[in-house]
């Protein structure tokens, strides 16, 4: 997307267990890379690192916008602040949306969907008034709620598509089947 990445061929991503993913910042200036985060808690994803990489390796400074109020975990204010970069409230307008599931600290894997438009499409092109409910920035789903979820996206048939160019509807089942396989939270961030 910004020239800057170069794909791992399949056998080296396949063998890693994870799939090479994109990032969309919120901003991307001469001077700085901006993340901005709606969600109430932050936690420490692959998009987060991979945005501090992207601004690092162009020598520029990278900012992560959050909500007033908004916990980021531990593990990411030391990384940010290892690294010279800086986490700033501010009110939100536009903002990058991202899925995952782990557990209470981090993430174990996960995608970016895109900035507000797509998230809020994607709940636009939902049919089931469960999944509208249950998916919404700072959503941590477990247990039977995760049930609730798999059992809908079964039966959606949005093909609205993630920035790796991936069906939503079938990345999110893989996540949540694994949140609920592992015992863990999917989340939306």
């Amino acid at each position: 997307m910004f020239g800057l990445f170069k794909k791992k061929p399949v056998a080296q991503a396949e063998v890693a267990g994870r799939k090479p993913r994109g990032v969309l910042p919120t901003y991307v200036t001469d001077t700085m890379v901006v993340l901005s985060k709606a969600s109430p808690a932050v936690r420490n994803t692959y998009e987060i690192r991979l945005a501090l990489y992207m601004a690092k390796s162009r020598n520029l400074r990278f900012l992560l916008a959050v909500r007033p109020g908004a916990k980021v975990e531990a593990s990411v204010r030391q990384l940010l602040g290892e690294q010279g970069a800086a986490i700033e409230e501010s009110q939100l307008d536009d903002y990058c949306v991202s899925l995952g599931w782990g557990f209470e600290e981090g993430e174990r894997e996960g995608w970016v969907l895109g900035d507000t438009a797509a998230f809020n499409a994607l709940v636009k092109e939902l049919e089931s008034s469960d999944l509208k409910a249950l998916l919404r920035v700072g959503a941590s789903l477990s247990g039977s709620q995760l049930d609730t979820v798999i059992a809908s996206l079964a039966n959606e048939k949005t093909t609205v598509l993630n920035i790796d160019g991936e069906r939503v509807i079938e990345a999110m089942l893989v996540l949540a089947t694994d949140a609920r396989k592992n015992g863990g939270i999917f989340f939306v961030q």
